[in-house]
């Protein structure tokens, strides 16, 4: 683990576009090791496969104000590693440059890699989901994951997250949206 960040990813896919999104996000992706802390509100379908898979990914169960933190430290590898943490809940992932296409990055939670371009959009950075693997085969688009995942600001200009994960057949398998401010 090293303190400094080789290369800031969101930085290097947005080019000079980066300095367009609110100083809130760009404080977010140029602070490693920094604990974050904030609320979320988490939702999702609640029939028994639903809350079987996000107990098994750690992902948050449905519920209004719980507590959040976010934890971002980056290893010698140039890798972005996420710790979140919604009340009880707790899941890590790790984002880093696709190094057959300079122009995306991919998340991987555990043998899933998911695989994005990033937009701006009044202020808004937008993660756009272009194709997810599983144990690095392509997972067809009909039977793949499909991903919101958005950061802005709000009218004081504190940091704002928004996701959402839906699986054929199974549903809206997690959603969550809240705020977070760097712990002092």
């Amino acid at each position: 683990m090293t303190q400094t960040p080789p290369a800031n990813i969101f930085a290097h896919l947005l080019g000079e576009r980066y300095h367009e999104i609110p100083q809130a996000i760009q404080d977010f992706h140029n602070t490693p090791c920094i604990l974050w802390q904030g609320q979320a509100k988490a939702g999702g379908a609640t029939h028994f496969m639903a809350n079987l898979m996000r107990k098994i990914m750690g992902f948050p169960q449905p519920a209004n104000n719980l507590p959040v933190t976010v934890t971002v430290y980056y290893t010698e590898q140039g890798e972005e590693c996420w710790t979140r943490r919604f009340g009880d809940s707790e899941f890590s992932s790790t984002l880093a440059l696709d190094k057959n296409n300079p122009q995306q990055m991919y998340e991987k939670f555990g043998p899933v890699k998911q695989y994005f371009t990033l937009d701006i959009i009044d202020n808004w950075l937008y993660w756009k989901l272009q194709y997810c693997t599983f144990l690095g085969i392509k997972i067809p688009q009909l039977l793949s994951p499909k991903v919101v995942a958005n950061e802005g600001v709000d009218t004081e200009g504190i940091y704002q997250f928004v996701a959402k994960v839906t699986l054929p057949l199974i549903g809206t398998l997690v959603e969550y949206n809240g705020y977070l401010t760097k712990s002092h």
